[in-house]
């Protein structure tokens, strides 16, 4: 009776715009065939970590931000080849929403980029299959999507948004250091937070895994006012993400964030076809609690020590939208 065998590695999916970065297989059972940079995970270490490391020693790249997709198996039959085994393989994937390269570092595997459009499947590893299906399914979401209201116009990010964000978060900072994790309060600090975060939402944005609008007033398109962000889209038997505002102290008590959400969730629905939209917030918080019953969301359940904001674990209400 042949072997069986279990590995259990991280794996990540990397996109510049419709490329994928693609590793060769030098050895095992997967030997000549292109797979996704990742790899094992050693004893003691978390996901996380490995990811960091394989795609470091594979790829030469430093891993700044990465988003969990979920997980993968692929179980094969080799025991009339060589490796002489059946081989059962779990792989946790992420997106890599942001990397630079160690120049100095020399990569231990041979890579290449591939245009999603001109990949052959038949020369891929299960999970390298897997992750060009995922990335032809999520790509792109939002080049540019722009939405109007009467009294608004809703559009994705853009590089050059980032000296409007630092200007909106520090109008209101003090409004909304109760619900979020504030940026650096030092100048090139904050700078520095808001281009990295700009940089992996425009990244996120196309390759599918979110859509974030950013909220102008009609008369006023160089000033953000709001942001309403659908994240960790997932597709599959789930068709779901996240929902999460915010908005400019000066514009609330208008009507203006309900105008927004009913504008978004309705494309999330009718253009992107998913199924459920879940938007959490914390008991104290009734101004969300209200808007979010007035838009047709159901309270779910409730959460302890649910997110980590600004020091403190807080429990939230969980509550969905679906699509009927």
């Amino acid at each position: 009776m042949s072997a069986k065998i279990s590995r259990f590695g991280a794996y990540g999916i990397v996109l510049d715009k419709d490329r994928i970065l693609l590793t060769k297989k030098t050895s095992g059972p997967y030997r000549g065939l292109w797979d996704l940079p990742g790899g094992g995970i050693e004893f003691g270490e978390s996901p996380e970590v490995a990811l960091m490391r394989e795609l470091y020693e594979e790829t030469s790249m430093h891993v700044h931000d990465f988003s969990l997709i979920g997980t993968s198996t692929a179980v094969h039959d080799y025991s009339a080849s060589d490796f002489g085994a059946h081989f059962h393989q779990v792989g946790v994937m992420y997106f890599v929403n942001h990397w630079t390269y160690d120049a100095n570092h020399t990569a231990e595997e041979v890579m290449r980029w591939v245009a999603l459009s001109e990949v052959c499947m038949e020369q891929l590893t299960p999970f390298g299959r897997w992750s060009v299906a995922y990335a032809k399914q999520s790509q792109p979401l939002c080049s540019t999507v722009q939405l109007n209201t009467d009294r608004t116009v809703m559009r994705t990010p853009r590089k050059d948004d980032l000296e409007m964000i630092v200007a909106f978060e520090n109008r209101n900072r003090e409004h909304l250091e109760r619900w979020e994790t504030l940026p650096p309060t030092e100048k090139e600090a904050h700078l520095a937070s808001a281009r990295h975060r700009l940089d992996a939402w425009v990244k996120e944005c196309e390759s599918g895994i979110s859509l974030r609008f950013f909220i102008f007033p009609k008369d006023d398109p160089n000033m953000i006012i709001g942001f309403c962000n659908f994240t960790q889209i997932c597709r599959g038997a789930f068709q779901a993400c996240y929902l999460g505002y915010k908005l400019d102290r000066a514009y609330e008590n208008q009507g203006l964030m309900a105008e927004c959400l009913k504008r978004s969730t309705s494309y999330i629905f009718e253009d992107l076809n998913l199924h459920r939209i879940m938007a959490n917030y914390m008991p104290t918080n009734e101004r969300s609690a209200n808007l979010l019953s007035r838009l047709g969301f159901v309270v779910e359940g409730y959460a302890k020590a649910y997110l980590y904001i600004n020091g403190y674990w807080e429990d939230h209400v969980l509550t969905s939208l679906t699509q009927r």
